[in-house]
């Protein structure tokens, strides 16, 4: 059996603020941390109801803490291949393939409009807009997740795009 909702609200108000000041001090981020309470309640209501009282607190404060890793190690990444992708001007190239930083951005440019359509939105909304992945998430009407995912999903391809081109090119390393 689930919880049901007037047992989830009592939960929610006996812990939801706590848990938001806890995980607004790993991340930094109000909004963010919002966020994630509400996907730890919505995981919690997605448990039986057999959790022992005792342990809830420590459940809820484990899931959260649990999110916020998650997304932290997925920001992470993306800062990386943002740097290895946009911030880069040392990328190997041939001595007969002197391409200038232009030809590098005209050629970054191609590979973005080869993406579809909610990963292009995605990418544009975060490097050339500057945003962030809440205000994306929002604007796009998606979870926070599934924005994570579309520019995972879009920094992979652009890297794959990238290596045809320059095939000395290797993301995974830190040189490239």
């Amino acid at each position: 059996m689930n919880w049901s909702r007037s047992q989830l609200e009592e939960l929610y108000v006996a812990y939801a603020e706590r848990l938001r000041l806890f995980i607004k001090g790993v991340l930094k981020d109000a909004d963010l941390a919002e966020e994630i309470v509400q996907t730890t309640f919505l995981k919690l209501s997605e448990q039986p109801v057999d959790l022992e009282i005792l342990s809830i607190k420590a459940w809820l404060y484990r899931v959260a803490l649990n999110e916020a890793l998650t997304y932290k190690r997925r920001q992470n990444v993306d800062v990386k291949a943002r740097k290895r992708l946009l911030e880069n001007s040392d990328v190997p190239l041939g001595t007969e393939q002197q391409t200038s930083r232009e030809e590098l951005s005209e050629l970054l440019r191609q590979a973005i409009k080869t993406l579809p359509d909610l990963q292009q939105e995605v990418v544009r909304k975060k490097y050339m807009e500057g945003k962030t992945f809440t205000v994306i998430a929002e604007e796009v009407e998606a979870p926070l997740g599934t924005v994570l995912t579309r520019m995972r999903l879009a920094l992979s391809k652009l890297h794959k795009e990238m290596s045809i081109h320059f095939p000395e090119y290797d993301p995974q390393d830190p040189r490239s």
